[in-house]
Parts: structure tokens; sequence; C-alpha cells
């Protein structure tokens, strides 16, 4: 198989375009739109009104502010009906909303309605559901072959299934994002069919809180939209963690992954890909990227525009800088049949509660006299009515697999394939299963696999484009085998996203799959300070540069919050807040965010004053304390950066990490900046207090700490003073290096030939190295104030080296 030189037979366009129509953006275009499309394409069952989109108010200014949002209708929300596309549930109306759906509230978004769906998830073409078929938006070109489209022939095509409302809604645009589910392939297939980005994250990063369950071993909640930066920063609002999904991932290991969507170069440039393309500025940046192209998935019934989409898309990764190699998952041909006995075993148990005793719909039928006191009878009736008939096989045939005299040779078989297949993947990748990290007798094999693992594996989302929908299978089988693509991703857990390539000669879209390990190990951070927001002439700076290709920042700090005198004159650095100079700011802040990159605030720093007002009693602590609060929420920042350069208490640092950590949760991101000799000897420092001490006290509060290696403070023309760090016991996953990007910004700079090598050893000695902070952004060398990005260019290539 040859795929870095074979040259794309499809029509594969530099920048992707669903139909003529245009993404909804507010709530009163979206609202528009259903008005205006939904009655053919059936994409929403239920959805709000004018005036109940008046009622949303907001109070911050949000991540994901006022955008249109649909659910599948398998997602509980606590207004509109989760029926499930069911008579079982059709009325039913949850008591309590899922954590994806709150999450999605509090960042801003407005649920505008609940999609169609395949009944409780099952099935591939959005056929079998109460509401009728979803239609597919995208229609086949006119003129193809001599023919010509008839009216009557608009939306014959099929969605996808199961979540193929939610595809269509996004891809006729009725909606910024939408929440699907996905157990086999449910939110990718669609994805593809429709022309749209589909992402099923890490099995345990979404909450399932509140996703009716089909299969709980394999359900992951996930998110269309039409672009990959809206998926991703769809994905930031949802991905928490959740104590009431036992399943779910927990804070600590949350923290090792983070950078699976956020720092990882080619998950961050697929987004950006195409203004690569058109500008030229940078022929090749994903050089470093390796890609696996895996055999096992050219399969029988791959058509010839799946595999021409395929050579496309490699040949564009290749084009892109990829090294495009070939890789065998041989277990890979067994993930269907042990994919469908487990999801149907397990389906089976998940589908008893629906007996009309509990809940949802009862059969109005009575059994008849002679065996009225049978309750089996009655649950029959309320099931034979209640459920479809592609759920009752499903029921039948799991709870047949599950029997005593079947489980051992069919879903006892089927979770040690399983098994077999989550090895291939972890086997092939570069990086380890973080899972797997604590097993003694598995660990070496997955590290010593790094160097000719492949950072991800691209292949076809589905065999085939979109079908008719009036199109009858010849059997049952040939409809389970549309997901012979997508299941291994469910099997092993791993994040998997679909994205669209192109046209078929139909001009039917086309869908190309990315997956990546169950657990990357995040790169080391990069990290950039960003105080001098314009010029000497007024005009502003902009920081946006740093979302290009090739950059892969992840946290950028905004400098300098000070808390003054009067508690309601807050400041960052001489201005309010609100300063028209500042108008600029805050948006491409926001952009930033939605990019991946994470925007903290600095407090303090060289101007002093802010620590003593919040080192004081707690009525004196409570009025400066509240100001910085209201500016973190309003502003959305994502955690504080804390530059104590003045005398405070120990005590006092644990009640402001303490508060900090109570009123903004588990995800805030709170990081110190001390200087570095102050992490050898306690009496080197600036801040009145032991970082040793505050260490032993709230190290699991503290994210990192950004050293400071200038100044004359700490010396990075060796590794002597970081080894001597480590040597006294901190973790090097914790110490980020400060290095100032430009002598006029402090004494202390260390020239790039100098410093190169002392980072690369770095990386070398401490897997787990912490990272790069710059001080500061707007004149780093080597481009100065022309292109100052060009630090952290510089950096990301050897972080990825």
């Amino acid at each position: 198989m040859t795929f870095a030189v074979v040259r794309p037979l499809c029509r594969v366009a530099p920048e992707f375009r669903v139909a003529a129509y245009t993404t909804a953006t507010t709530i009163k275009g979206a609202l528009e739109a259903i008005a205006q499309r939904n009655q053919e394409l059936n994409a929403f069952v239920s959805h709000i009104t004018s005036e109940e989109a008046k009622a949303h108010g907001d109070q911050y200014d949000e991540p994901l502010k006022d955008w249109p949002v649909a659910v599948k209708a398998n997602i509980a929300t606590t207004v509109q009906p989760t029926s499930c596309a069911s008579n079982a549930l059709r009325d039913y109306v949850s008591p309590y909303q899922a954590t994806a759906v709150d999450a999605l509230v509090r960042a801003g978004a407005i649920v505008v309605g609940k999609t169609n769906m395949d009944e409780f998830g099952m099935g591939a073409k959005n056929e079998y559901t109460i509401y009728g078929a979803a239609c597919n938006p995208r229609e086949q070109m006119p003129g193809i072959d001599g023919n010509t489209k008839r009216e009557d022939q608009r939306y014959r095509h099929s969605p996808g299934g199961s979540s193929g409302g939610s595809a269509a809604a996004v891809a006729s645009g009725m909606c910024r994002v939408a929440l699907g589910s996905d157990t086999g392939g449910s939110v990718r297939l669609p994805a593809a069919w429709c022309g749209v980005v589909g992402f099923k994250p890490t099995y345990g990063r979404v909450s399932r809180h509140g996703l009716v369950a089909y299969g709980s071993s394999l359900d992951a909640i996930g998110v269309m939209a039409r672009d990959v930066n809206d998926v991703r920063a769809t994905f930031r609002a949802i991905s928490v963690p959740d104590s009431r999904d036992m399943t779910c991932m927990s804070g600590k290991l949350r923290m090792q992954i983070d950078a699976l969507t956020e720092s990882r170069t080619w998950t961050k440039n697929l987004a950006q890909m195409h203004n690569c393309l058109q500008t030229q500025k940078q022929q090749r940046p994903l050089a470093g990227i390796r890609i696996g192209i895996p055999k096992e998935f050219w399969v029988e019934e791959l058509s010839c525009s799946a595999l021409d989409s395929w050579k496309a898309g490699a040949q564009r990764l290749a084009d892109l800088g990829c090294e495009v190699i070939q890789v065998s998952l041989p277990h890979i041909p067994s993930s269907l049949p042990a994919y469908y006995t487990l999801a149907f075993a397990e389906s089976s148990s998940n589908l008893a509660r629906y007996d009309g005793i509990r809940y949802g719909m009862r059969s109005s039928q009575r059994p008849v006299a002679v065996n009225g006191s049978n309750a089996s009878y009655k649950y029959a009736n309320t099931r034979s009515e209640g459920l479809g008939s592609e759920v009752q096989r499903r029921i039948l045939l799991g709870t047949y697999v599950m029997t005593a005299s079947a489980s051992e040779q069919y879903h006892i078989l089927a979770q040690k394939v399983r098994r077999l297949i989550q090895k291939d993947f972890d086997l092939v990748y570069a990086l380890p299963n973080a899972l797997a990290l604590h097993g003694s007798d598995m660990s070496d094999v997955f590290l010593r696999n790094r160097p000719t693992g492949v950072d991800a594996l691209l292949f076809p989302t589905v065999t085939d484009t979109a079908p008719l929908l009036d199109t009858e299978d010849q059997n049952l089988v040939t409809g389970y085998v549309n997901d012979i693509m997508t299941v291994p991703a469910n099997l092993a857990g791993i994040p998997a996203i679909s994205v669209p390539i192109g046209t078929d000669s139909n001009g039917m879209p086309v869908g190309l799959q990315l997956t990546a390990q169950y657990a990357m190990n995040p790169l080391s951070r990069l990290v950039i300070y960003y105080q001098t927001h314009y010029d000497s002439s007024g005009k502003h700076i902009s920081i946006l540069p740093l979302i290009q290709p090739g950059i892969s920042v992840t946290h950028v700090i905004l400098a300098a919050i000070h808390i003054n005198e009067d508690p309601n004159n807050i400041t960052l650095n001489n201005d309010v807040p609100n300063h028209p100079r500042l108008q600029p700011l805050w948006p491409e802040l926001r952009t930033l965010q939605t990019s991946g990159v994470k925007v903290m605030g600095m407090l303090g720093g060289a101007a002093k004053g802010s620590y003593l007002k919040l080192d004081g009693g707690d009525e004196q602590f409570e009025r400066y304390y509240a100001p910085l609060r209201d500016l973190v929420r309003q502003k959305s920042l994502d955690g504080l950066d804390l530059d104590v350069e003045e005398e405070m208490s120990l005590q006092g640092m644990v009640r402001l990490i303490d508060r900090l950590r109570s009123d903004f949760g588990k995800t805030f991101i709170i990081t110190l900046a001390p200087v570095a000799k102050a992490m050898l000897n306690p009496t080197k420092n600036l801040s009145g207090f032991d970082y040793r001490a505050l260490e032993a006290e709230r190290g699991n509060e503290i994210a990192w700490y950004n050293t400071q290696f200038y100044c004359g403070w700490g010396d990075l023309s060796n590794t002597l003073m970081y080894d001597s760090m480590v040597q006294e016991g901190w973790n090097p996953e914790k110490l980020v290096v400060g290095v100032v990007t430009n002598p006029e910004n402090a004494t202390g700079f260390v020239s790039w030939e100098m410093l190169s090598p002392v980072l690369k050893a770095f990386k070398i000695q401490y897997p787990k190295f912490g990272g790069i902070m710059g001080w500061e952004y707007f004149n780093s060398l080597p481009g100065h104030a022309h292109c100052p990005w060009e630090w952290s260019r510089l950096m990301t290539n050897l972080l990825h080296q």
C-alpha cells in the first residue's frame, strides 16, 4: 500500500464548504433557520421559541456566549423531552440535566432544541425513529451522468446514524454546535455523510451522567460542528470531572492528558491547514509528525471514493510535512463481531428498566385473566408497544449472548478480543497508554516503542458516501457493516475525529478519520507572558499570531493585575480592564481560548501592594479579594499566576489559594512565579515565605512554578541549577524554566545558541520536563516587534524534537 506518492482522485477542496448554508452564530439566526428548513430535514424533534430564547440571561462574558447548540434526544435536559426517539419515552422530561449540557449552559451556550436519532442510539441511517427519518441536507449534484435533479428528489439521502439529526442540524446551519452520542461511530459516521466535523473524545473525558445508556463501556458524548475550532471550544467546556459518573476521569488523570487537544501540533494545526496552503508562509508546518496508515482498514467494502479520499488525505498530510508510514493492527478484522456482541449484551441489560412500572409508557392492553397475575405479561405488552423492531432485535441477541450456555463462547471471547485490539493500538502509537503506565509488566514495552511509533492514525470514517433513504438493505447485516471503520476506537476507548476531505463524483461528502492514543502524555508547557498590549503610538499589539500553524503555545499569561487602595479600582497595568485602549484585547484572548490556549492572569509582579492588601485580616481580605474574583469571572480567565515580589505570610498565601480553589473549582489553574534561587534557598526569595513549606501544605493545588532564571536570580547557561532543584526534591514536571525573550526586557538574557543545548538536555534527562516560560511577548527575538511570535515557533520546534 503506497499513500505518500498517490495523487487524489476525488474532489478535495482546500476549504471544504457545506452546500450553500451559513452557520447560525446567533440564537435569532438559528431559530430562523429551523423555521425555514426543519420541516424538510426533520433534524429537530423539539426546539425553543423566540420568547423562550429571550429568557436566557447572562452575567458574564462566557466563552460560548449565545452559541446556539443542539442536543441529541438521548441526552437529558429539564425543559424538552428526552425521548430517545422511542415510544417508551415519548413524553419523558428528565428531572435533572446531563452534566455536559450543564457545562454548556455555564459556558454561555443556549440549547435551541433536541435532535432526531435512531431509537436508543441503535442504527446507522436515522431511520429507526418514531419521528420519521431525518434527511441529509447535502443534495446530490445535478447534471451528473446527464441527469437533472427534480424538485421531488431533494433531501433523499440518509444523514447517518444514530446522531443523524445532530449532524443534519449542523450541516444545514440550524445550530453552531451539536452534541451526539457515539457508541460505535454514531457521531463520526453522520459527520462524514453530512460533511461536518465529528469528534468522539477519549472514553471518560466527558461525563456520561445524563446520557441514556446503550452500551455503558462504549458510550461517549461527542461534538459536531462545521470546523475544528468550534469542536475544540465545545469540548473544552464539557470536559470536566464529575463524581456522579464513576467512569469519568479524575482530575489527576486529566492533568496528564490535557494536551490531547491543546498542545499536540497535529491537533492544533488541523484547523489551520487551509490557511497554510493558501498563504504558503510555511511550507511544512507539520514536520516531525508521524501518521500511520493501518492496512487492515483497506477492506473489500471500501468504495472508490473512500479509497481515493484516503490517498488524498495522506498526500495532503505528507505535503504539510508529516511522515506517512504503513502500520498494522492485526486484530481489527475481529472488531465488528466483538463490538456487536458487547454492545448487544450491554443494551440488553441497560434497556431492562423500560418495563412500564417506574417511568415511561405503560401498555393499556390488559393481560388475559388467566395470566393477569403474571408481571411478565405486563412487561411484555409494554416493551412490545414501546420498543421498535431494531431495539427488540438487539435486546434478544444481547440476552442470548449473556446466557450461561453462550456467555463463554461469545461474551467472554469478545472481551478478550477487545483487549487484543487495545494492545494493537498501544503498540503502534509513539506515546504510552496512561492507564498502562502503572503496570510493571507492560510499561517498558510501550516506552520502548516510542522511537518507531506514530502520533496518529488516518483512515476512512465510513466505507462509502451517504445512501438513499428509501433503499432497503439486502439483509440486516449489511447495515451493521457501515460501522467497520468506527467501532475500533470505541472498543479501545481512544479519541477519534472525522473531518470532511471533499466530495465524490456525485457531490456527496467524504470524511476521513484521525485517531490518537488513549492518554497522550502532554508536551512540556510553552508559556508566554503578555504585558505590553499596545506600542508607544497606542496601536494594539495582537496576540493572535500565536495560534498560527507551527506554534504550540499552551498558556498565555496576561500581565499584570494590580489591587489598588480603592478595592473597586483594580487595574491591568495602569488601565481599568474596560478601558477603551484594551477593547481589542479581550476578544483576542477569547479567540485564543477557543483555539485551545489557556489564558491566565498574573497578579502582582514588580509593582508592590496587591499581596499586602490580601494578607490582612479576614475583613480586609474579603474587601480586596472580591474585585479580583469578579474580574476573573467576568473575563473568563482559566487561572491565575501569583507573582509575589513583596512580603507575604505563608498563611496568607494558603488562604488565597484555598479561596481561589473554592470559588473556581478543580479545573482552575493556580501557578506561582518565584525566582529560581528561592527553590533552593528559602532566604533567597522576594516573597517572604518558604516555597518548600508552601509546596508541602498546598502543593496539590499548585499546577506548576514559573521559575525566573534571570535578573541574577538564576542561570540557564548550563543545567546545573535546574539539576540541583530536582536533586532537592522538586518535581521536574512542576518546574517551568523562565527566560527573557529579549535583553531589553531584563538582565540575564541567554542567546539561542547557548539556550538550545540546555533545553534539549532537559528534555532528554527529564521526560516530564515542566516546560519553558518567556518574558515577554511584544518584542521577542528573533522576530523582535515585527514578528514577536517567532520566539514561540523556535521553542515549539525544540519541544517537539
